[in-house]
């Protein structure tokens, strides 16, 4: 699945007022993205929507709440006749949700319970009827996304923002192999790909896991 019309502002027209996709230019997009109805960004929320849906079970290393950013300076970049296509870049630059495991944990019975994205990790809850619930175990994660944020803001280049989010990854994401501070609570599954909730650090590795720093684009 392509880009949603709204966000594929990527004319080969190097004038600002000429970038139209579907009869929306930056100016309307910019507009649609800050308007609120009944109080909620309603446009905002769908074009996310759209974007996250463009590669589904994939996290992005620029956030979804970005793209307004992203757009306006693909836009600038291209003014100044610079073909850096930082709508694509953004698109492209993503990795399966279930591999981004934060280093940071949190101890339950002398054992450890990795924190990660939401949709990496979860703690297996059973209630006194037997029934099962799995809860996101997702601390960390607002930093982390700062971090992202910082690293796009700061970059003036497709090679900086890369290096920078490879730093951040470097930084907060385990490698699937370092030890954690105790072994694994028998508690912790992971997500698969299938949408199935899988238990032990040999499943979590069966999905042939590399760290998701190494799945960043070259600098």
């Amino acid at each position: 699945m392509g880009l949603p019309p709204m966000v594929r502002l990527n004319s080969t027209d190097s004038k600002l007022d000429q970038s139209q996709v579907g009869g929306i230019d930056q100016k309307t997009f910019h507009a649609l993205w800050g308007r609120k109805t009944g109080g909620s960004f309603d446009h905002r929320a769908k074009i996310i929507a759209l974007f996250r849906a463009a590669m589904p079970g994939n996290h992005e290393w620029l956030p979804s709440d970005l793209i307004d950013e992203v757009v306006s300076r693909d836009l600038t970049n291209r003014q100044l006749n610079q073909a850096t296509q930082w709508v694509q870049f953004q698109h492209q630059t993503r990795t399966l949700t279930q591999h981004v495991v934060f280093k940071k944990e949190r101890a339950l019975g002398g054992k450890s319970i990795p924190q990660g994205h939401s949709g990496a990790v979860y703690f297996q809850k059973v209630d006194a009827s037997g029934n099962v619930d799995y809860k996101p175990e997702t601390d960390g994660q607002d930093d982390f996304h700062d971090e992202l944020r910082a690293a796009f803001r700061a970059g003036g280049n497709h090679a900086a923002v890369v290096s920078a989010l490879k730093s951040v990854a470097v930084k907060s994401l385990w490698d699937g192999k370092s030890a954690f501070s105790n072994a694994f609570h028998k508690r912790v599954y992971w997500r698969a790909r299938t949408g199935e909730y899988a238990g032990g650090l040999t499943n979590f590795m069966r999905e042939d896991v590399k760290p998701a720093s190494s799945r960043l684009p070259a600098t």
